[in-house]
């Protein structure tokens, strides 16, 4: 049982004993009087009356461990003579504990009502034998005393015997409010009911009721201004606190609404709440703030209402304060265009370094600047160069290891930081940033390929500057830039078409085994492609390239063709067949498709198990001419499959519209070992799983990662773990050794 529901069954207990030892009170009374009735008079009367109005309007004093309602009613009990036999408690008590259902159900109700009428008995018990001759103040003073001490022991029950939570948190203006309200209420009672004993004429009788209206009254302002006060207080806590900071914005306006009004519940919504004791203001950006009282407490007023829309206010002036703050800093620390820091946040970053850095570490600085890129932005325009530019900039931030610090120092030159133990460490950086910024890009309709000339410089003193440094490394990339090569560009459509007619594609067999044996049960068919000007081409340049220049699907149709030659092999060595995946994207998917077509032509000819795997990246939407050639195709024998799942953003709404034959779970979902992310991979597989679709696990690294995909029923798996792509006569020649796979 949790610790909630466990405090929820004590409580529930203790109000079961305070509701017998109440209901004792109201039996006993009666008993002891042999059930007789008081006797009663119009004041005494009209005070009962009374009653629930001010358990209604009561007020609150809130803790730690929740909210106490104080009322005045038991200044009530005054309304009979305490020196005659105590016939009229039973009637208050009876009345107590019906408003207290009545209002606030009967959960919170009976502990409550009851917790009042045990400490009215007690204050009654010990009020009738007091007599100093301070009338009335004696006696009142003695109740007031008597009944706060004995709602404050019984409320200690209640909370689980823990002093500091029943105490922490409460106001003393909120005390300091009802003790006193509880005191005068006992003192306007008494002399009420004394001038009415003296008197007991209509007139003296109306105008106790009036004096007893009007001290309802009273007590309803009491309980409106302590509500006025707590929300100024509130509203001037929130305005001193401001700016608020960004990230706590939400938490912050749900604090101080829990201090400015009374509240059961503070959320933040999509949508707007409705309903008895439910308010909703509009936040910025389309959430509400949703307020809910307690059942019985009166519901909101228009002062409170404004005093929630001024904190919301508040709050959409953090963020936009918040929003300001935070592209400020960003401006002031990190270039637009690169998205690396600026050279001033670089230094303020770096230089502690020098002096925080081990003896044994070195401060290796490289200098970088592209070769003749003034002439690159002479020949391609400067939005074109700005891009070449931003791609770098992602390249640096993203493939550089863990604690190298880079930064933009100019227009086209570049700083990059790192503490190394040796020499050779550093010549491996150099190379590495080379092969980084020599790599090919696509920029508009060309593709072109740019060179660095870098200038290193190694600092072993822990008192050398960084500026002494950097200076020493931009001098050597000054030595190193004479005699290099300009920029390589060409036309995007030029390069494709090259590869397709020197055969500059190569396809590279990846292996899909089943999780549990580790038998192949299928290869994905990879591009490789070598250019004679700009070298090793990544695929992600060469298919958008190819998309770019209209010629996809002949690259595809050239891809497949080897691959399909490749696994007809593969299942005459082994006997049976394999399934083949070759990747394409949404947009080859037409009517008017030749490339559909040869593909349904040579599975046709040649009996091979082929697999078209889209992107869930590149899905935009399933139209009817997508479902159409679906169902075209796997009428002729080809299957579809979802590639890279849960690296988009569509992924679930790509599932709802055609019934997978595979799904291939990203890598981002399948490597990560923080138990967050285990949870997440098992919840995903489980509902691919509900759904019908087999799985591939993408991208497992190590033996522990095929252990827990194997946990997880997911039928294949891909991945370095089993072997790296492999040209199809190194893999036929790895097949003739067995056809299962160990993890590496």
């Amino acid at each position: 049982m949790s610790r909630r529901a466990h405090r929820a069954e004590h409580l529930l207990g203790l109000d079961l004993a305070l509701l017998a030892g109440a209901l004792a009170v109201v039996v006993g009374s009666l008993w002891v009087h042999d059930l007789e009735a008081p006797q009663w008079n119009p004041f005494s009367l009209v005070a009962l009356v009374c009653v629930p109005v001010l358990i209604r309007f009561g007020m609150v004093v809130e803790s730690a461990s929740g909210t106490l309602r104080a009322s005045t009613a038991p200044a009530i009990l005054f309304a009979y003579d305490l020196r005659e036999p105590q016939l009229f408690l039973p009637c208050w008590a009876i009345v107590v504990l019906a408003s207290h259902v009545a209002f606030f159900g009967a959960r919170r109700g009976v502990g409550r009502g009851s917790v009042e009428v045990l400490a009215g008995a007690v204050m009654v018990a010990v009020a009738h034998r007091v007599d100093v001759g301070l009338w009335p103040l004696d006696r009142v003073l003695v109740a007031t005393v008597t009944f706060s001490v004995t709602v404050v022991v019984l409320e200690l029950l209640r909370s689980g015997g823990a002093p500091a939570r029943l105490l922490d948190g409460v106001r003393r203006s909120d005390v300091l409010l009802v003790v006193g309200g509880l005191f005068l209420a006992c003192v306007v009672v008494v002399m009420l009911r004394t001038a009415y004993n003296d008197t007991p004429e209509v007139v003296t009788g109306l105008l106790g009721a009036g004096c007893l209206a009007a001290f309802v009254t009273a007590q309803i302002l009491m309980a409106r201004l302590q509500a006025n006060v707590r929300g100024v207080e509130a509203l001037s806590a929130a305005g001193q606190a401001m700016p608020w900071p960004g990230p706590q914005i939400d938490a912050l306006l749900v604090r101080f609404v829990r201090a400015a009004v009374r509240a059961r519940d503070v959320r933040i919504l999509a949508e707007p709440a409705t309903g008895p004791g439910v308010l909703s203001v509009p936040l910025e950006g389309g959430t509400h703030l949703v307020v809910e009282r307690t059942r019985g407490d009166l519901p909101f007023n228009r002062s409170e209402a404004r005093l929630l829309r001024s904190l919301a206010g508040l709050a959409s002036t953090a963020r936009t304060q918040a929003v300001q703050q935070s592209q400020l800093l960003r401006q002031a620390t990190t270039d637009d265009l690169t998205g690396l820091q600026t050279y001033a946040q670089f230094r303020l970053k770096v230089e502690p370094r020098g002096l925080d850095r081990s003896e044994k570490q070195r401060m290796v600085v490289v200098f970088l600047d592209l070769d003749g890129f003034t002439g690159l932005t002479a020949r391609i325009g400067h939005l074109d160069s700005d891009l070449v530019l931003r791609e770098l900039g992602e390249r640096l931030r993203t493939r550089m290891p863990a604690g190298v610090e880079t930064c933009r120092f100019g227009s086209d030159e570049f700083v990059v930081l790192a503490s190394l133990p040796d020499d050779e460490a550093a010549r491996r950086l150099e190379r590495s940033l080379h092969a980084i910024v020599e790599e090919p890009m696509a920029v508009g309709d060309q593709i072109l390929q740019v060179t660095a000339s870098l200038g290193v410089a190694t600092s072993h003193s822990r008192l050398e500057s960084i500026d002494s440094v950097i200076r020493r490394a931009e001098a050597r990339m000054r030595q190193a830039k004479s005699g290099r090569r300009r920029p390589k560009t060409e036309q995007q459509a030029e390069v494709i078409q090259r590869l397709l007619d020197e055969r500059g594609f190569e396809v590279v067999l990846h292996p899909l085994v089943a999780t549990g044996t580790g038998e192949l049960e299928g290869v994905e068919a990879l591009l490789r492609s070598e250019d004679e000007v700009f070298g090793r081409l990544s695929p992600l340049v060469v298919v958008d390239s190819a998309e770019r220049a209209d010629l996809l699907d002949e690259m595809t149709e050239t891809v497949a063709r080897q691959a399909i030659d490749a696994v007809r092999r593969i299942d005459a060595l082994l006997g049976r067949q394999h399934l083949l995946t070759v990747n394409v994207e949404f947009s080859q998917l037409r009517r008017d498709s030749p490339l559909l077509q040869t593909l349904v032509d040579l599975v046709a000819e040649h009996h091979v198990s082929l697999a078209l795997e889209v992107s869930e990246r590149a899905f935009d939407a399933w139209t009817d001419e997508i479902d159409e050639i679906a169902r075209w195709l796997r009428e002729a024998g080809i299957s579809l499959a979802i590639d890279d799942f849960g690296a988009g953003y569509s992924t679930y709404a790509l599932l709802n519209h055609w019934s997978w034959d595979l799904v291939k779970l990203d890598r981002s979902l399948v490597v990560g070992d923080r138990p967050a992310e285990r949870r997440l991979l098992a919840h995903v597989s489980y509902l691919l799983r509900d759904l019908g679709f087999p799985m591939v696990a993408e991208g497992i690294e190590d033996e522990q990662q095929w252990d827990f995909v194997e946990e997880l029923g997911i039928e294949w798996i891909q991945g370095w773990v089993i072997c790296r792509p492999m040209r199809p006569d190194e893999l036929l020649a790895r097949l003739r050794q067995g056809s299962r796979f160990a993890p590496a």
